[in-house]
């Protein structure tokens, strides 16, 4: 999650910080609030797996690992 995706504070801040909202812009809060989702196959070399990646601030990152027999 980041400011472009997922970020429930970001889609409050559009909203004017309001502080009662209404049952629709809960809603609407809820259906823009949705994590980006990437998947990559990586090969890995001599049992090694190195991987690279830069966050904005405050970003959330979930990395999920497995290992694929060939």
């Amino acid at each position: 999650m980041n400011r472009e995706c997922g970020s429930v504070q970001n889609i409050w801040k559009k909203l004017s910080y309001a502080r009662h909202l209404t049952k629709d812009e809960i809603e609407y809060v809820k259906n823009s609030a949705i994590p980006a989702m990437e998947m990559e196959h990586i090969q890995v070399d001599n049992r090694v797996l190195t991987l690279n990646s830069r966050k904005q601030s405050q970003e959330i990152r979930m990395l999920d690992i497995r290992y694929c027999y060939s």
